[in-house]
Parts: structure tokens; C-alpha cells; sequence
């Protein structure tokens, strides 16, 4: 075999290796862009029961009425003497409150429940208009007990569908 017949041949293979590579480059970029459009959809939930069908959207954002729902709880199990405390819905902070003032209020013999007449949000405030309920025997005394409360978002777990972490509560003057 010659030379140049030897170099024209390997000439030929170059240029065939370059068309393949740019069009293998380019059918990665075209798929990349595919998936990256794929990935960015909103995912399809199918309700399964005795008829399967596909669940509407919903948005993911909390809706005001959602987190007065949250709030209301919330302050009962930080408040209240029978309140169950589900881990996740106080911060560590206010479980330690919690578990401190409880402990006050049963070594004095009393017990203390919460009832909640409204709850206001505004822009990065939320209020409480609470009444604090307490009963020592068969005798109630109820006290206005104004507050301020914070919220943080955590993600969305079944023990706590909300979303929505108790943060810090201050009481007001009423």
C-alpha cells in the first residue's frame, strides 16, 4: 500500500469520526433541553381507590385559612395541659417552654387550657386573641392573653401536612 494511498484513507475515517461526534453532540444537546422540559412539568397524581382517576392541581402555597388552622392547633399543644405535642409542630425552644411551664402549672395544682376567639394575619405578623382558661378544682378563672406568634416552613410531612413550624409566641399587653 502507498503512502499517500495509507494518509488519504486515514484522512477519510478523521472526517467521517468528526460528522459522527457532531451529530451524537448534537442529538445529546437536543435531549438534554428535552429532559430538562420533562422535568420541569408539573408531576400527574392518579387517586387510587376502587376507580382510579387523576387529582386536580393544587397549588403549593399555604392559603390563610390553612395556616390559622395550623396556628389554633399549635397553640393548644404548646398551651394546653392535656395538649399531645406531635414532634415537628414546636421548635426546640418552645418545647422546652412548654414542657417547663407545664410542669409549673401542674406542681401549683392547676391546669391550664387555651381558647382561641381569633387569629389575624397580616403582612409578617400573626396575632392571637386568646383566652387562657385556668382551673384549679372546680373553680375557672379566664384571662385575656393577647399574642404574637412566628411561623417558619419546613416541608410537608404526613405528621405535619402543613408545612408550618410554631417558631416563637411573645404575649402582648391587652
Amino acid at each position: 500500500m502507498k503512502w499517500t494511498v495509507a494518509w488519504a484513507e486515514i484522512a477519510s475515517q478523521n472526517v467521517i469520526l468528526k460528522v459522527v461526534i457532531s451529530v451524537l453532540s448534537g442529538a445529546t444537546a437536543i435531549l438534554s433541553v428535552a429532559l430538562v422540559q420533562v422535568a420541569m412539568k408539573d408531576p400527574i397524581v392518579v387517586e387510587r381507590s376502587s376507580v382510579s382517576k387523576l387529582l386536580p392541581k393544587v397549588s403549593t402555597e399555604r392559603t390563610e385559612s390553612e395556616t390559622k388552622a395550623f396556628v389554633e392547633e399549635a397553640l393548644r399543644q404548646r398551651f394546653d395541659s392535656d395538649g399531645i405535642l406531635i414532634p415537628g409542630w414546636l421548635s426546640s425552644s418552645e418545647e422546652r417552654l412548654r414542657g417547663q411551664e407545664l410542669e409549673n402549672v401542674k406542681n401549683s395544682g392547676l391546669r391550664q387550657k387555651i381558647i382561641v376567639n381569633e387569629i389575624k394575619i397580616e403582612k409578617d405578623r400573626i396575632t392571637a386573641d386568646v383566652d387562657r382558661v385556668m382551673t384549679a378544682g372546680p373553680v375557672r378563672s379566664a384571662f385575656p392573653f393577647p399574642l404574637i406568634v412566628r411561623l417558619s416552613t419546613v416541608s410537608r410531612i404526613p405528621g405535619n401536612p402543613y408545612g408550618l413550624q410554631l417558631v416563637n409566641i411573645s404575649q402582648t399587653k391587652p
